[in-house]
């Protein structure tokens, strides 16, 4: 059978595409986790990091500004609300995190995806606040 496939190196040719198929997404996680892990061994990679951090966080806060002038509905003030506390988070989060362990940098990223979770929510709710809204204008409007 092993000749059938070409002896040895068939068979590790086969084995080798199909763990290459299986595990395609972890290696590439892995390499990326590598590459981030080495970048943060030198200061410079850590300034960089922060660095690039620190422009995310002023460009989510300049889209927060702008959804704060846009349409004044519930759902906007509301993801508005929800958007600005996440970042106020991911912020002490970063400002905190070298002096945490990973017990507790676990916990507090799940306590981040719950807080996430539940903007969303708090989002969905507006929305139909609005759309209730909306719906009673129209009604009111057909009414009068």
């Amino acid at each position: 059978m092993i000749d059938t496939v070409g002896g040895l190196r068939g068979i590790l040719t086969i084995v080798g595409s199909l763990m290459t198929k299986l595990f395609a997404s972890q290696m590439a996680a892995g390499l990326t986790n590598l590459a981030y892990n080495m970048k943060m061994m030198t200061a410079k990679g850590r300034q960089s990091v922060a660095d690039e951090r620190s422009a995310f966080i002023k460009e989510q806060s300049e889209v927060l500004a702008n959804m704060e002038g846009s349409e004044d509905t519930v759902a906007n003030k509301t993801a508005s609300d929800v958007y600005s506390q996440q970042l106020q988070r991911q912020q002490q989060l970063i400002d905190n995190q070298e002096h945490m362990n990973d017990l507790e940098r676990q916990t507090t990223q799940i306590l981040m995806d719950q807080l996430e979770a539940q903007g969303k929510i708090a989002i969905e709710k507006a929305k139909a606040v609005d759309k209730a809204k909306e719906k009673q204008a129209d009604t009111s409007a057909v009414l009068y």
